[in-house]
């Protein structure tokens, strides 16, 4: 089930730290919001083709279902429910606003 691709590997951590700056540096209203987003998504999907034998289109679909899910409880104020909307790791990781 695990299988290692280090080019994926490499991918994914390229695409971390640019999201890591995007969270921290650019606070505008289309590179972060958007372009953050889209690159959230490419991130996962390189993460979980760098670790785990499964074929692209089941990654692609799961990785697409999970992006859904968070944008859907970022729309319901996940934060807020569970205390956490002070919490700036918090609002990194899941975000805090629906886009």
């Amino acid at each position: 089930m695990i299988r290692i691709r280090k080019r994926y590997l490499l991918a994914a951590s390229l695409l971390f730290l640019l999201e890591v700056f995007i969270a921290l540096f650019v606070h505008d209203k289309i590179i972060r919001p958007y372009a953050g987003d889209f690159l959230a998504t490419i991130f996962l999907y390189c993460l979980a083709l760098g670790l785990l034998k499964a074929a692209p289109v089941k990654v692609a679909l799961g990785v697409l279902l999970t992006a859904y899910l968070i944008e859907a409880l970022q729309y319901v104020h996940l934060l807020s429910w569970m205390g956490w909307q002070h919490s700036r790791v918090a609002r990194i990781v899941l975000g805090s606003r629906f886009e």
